[in-house]
C-alpha cells in the first residue's frame, strides 16, 4: 500500500476519532438534518457543531443544502456508516472475549 493511501487512511480515522463527529454521523444516517436540530439534538453550541461539520465536509463526509436561511446536512457516502457499525461489531467481539477471559481466570482462582 502507498504512503499516499496510508497517509489518507489515518487522517480519515483522525477525523472519526472525534466522539462529536462519530455522533453527528450516527444523527445524519437517519436523514438529513439542519444545524439547528443537530446542535439541539447534540446539546451543544451553533458554532461547535458548525465547526465540526466544517472538517466533516472537507474531507467530504458530508455535503450541505441551503434553503433560505436553514442550512441542512447529510452524508456524502453511507459507508462511513458501515465503518462505524462494523467498529461497533469489533468491540463488541472484544468485550465478549474479555467477558470469557475473565470468567476462566474467576474459575482458576477459586
Amino acid at each position: 500500500m502507498s504512503n499516499i493511501v496510508i497517509k489518507s487512511v489515518a487522517e480519515l480515522f483522525g477525523v472519526l476519532s472525534n466522539p462529536i463527529r462519530v455522533e453527528i454521523i450516527v444523527l445524519l444516517a437517519e436523514q438529513e438534518k439542519d444545524v439547528k436540530e443537530i446542535h439541539s439534538k447534540l446539546g451543544l453550541s451553533s458554532s461547535n457543531v458548525s465547526q465540526h461539520l466544517s472538517i466533516l465536509r472537507s474531507h467530504h463526509l458530508v455535503t450541505l443544502r441551503k434553503q433560505g436561511t436553514r442550512v441542512f446536512y447529510k452524508l456524502n457516502n453511507k459507508k462511513v456508516i458501515t465503518i462505524i457499525r462494523k467498529t461497533v461489531e469489533l468491540l463488541e467481539s472484544e468485550i465478549s472475549e474479555a467477558e470469557t477471559l475473565k470468567q476462566l481466570i474467576d474459575k482458576v482462582k477459586i
